[in-house]
């Protein structure tokens, strides 16, 4: 395992120009990816990189699939985002639509009205500091 690659969180200026050298392959020392997701040392925060593909006029159940297995989330940040695709999918057995037959055009619909809406995806920042407060007072 390579160890200097890691990274921690605000840093001085001394120690800064450091990690610099170190980390040349980074393209800024204030973000940094991790698990996927990327880090903004500076702000504290946790965002995802949305890059929008562009979608076939004939979408099928494999696209539909492969464009939700794209979203790699291994925090679960992106559940709630998630779901909607994943009850898509559900609605697209039952109707017993085939791997590679063109969705009927109310589920072709409905996912490109999900698809179109991830470009919010790259506002959204989740604090990384999650601070405990006393329930008990």
């Amino acid at each position: 395992m390579d160890l200097r690659l890691w990274t921690y969180g605000p840093v001085g200026e001394a120690v800064r120009s450091a990690i610099d050298g170190l980390n040349a392959e980074s393209t800024s020392v204030n973000i940094v990816p991790v698990l996927g997701i990327m880090w903004d040392r500076k702000g504290d925060t946790l965002y995802v990189e949305w890059k929008i593909v562009l979608v076939s006029e004939n979408l099928s159940k494999r696209e539909v699939l492969s464009f939700m297995q794209a979203m790699f989330d291994p925090l679960g940040f992106l559940t709630p985002v998630l779901l909607t695709a994943k009850l898509l999918l559900q609605e697209m057995w039952a109707c017993g639509v085939g791997w590679d037959t063109p969705l009927t055009e109310n589920i072709q619909r409905k996912f490109l009205k999900w698809y179109n809406g991830l470009e919010v995806l790259n506002e959204l920042r989740i604090p990384r500091h999650m601070g405990f407060g006393d329930g008990t007072r």
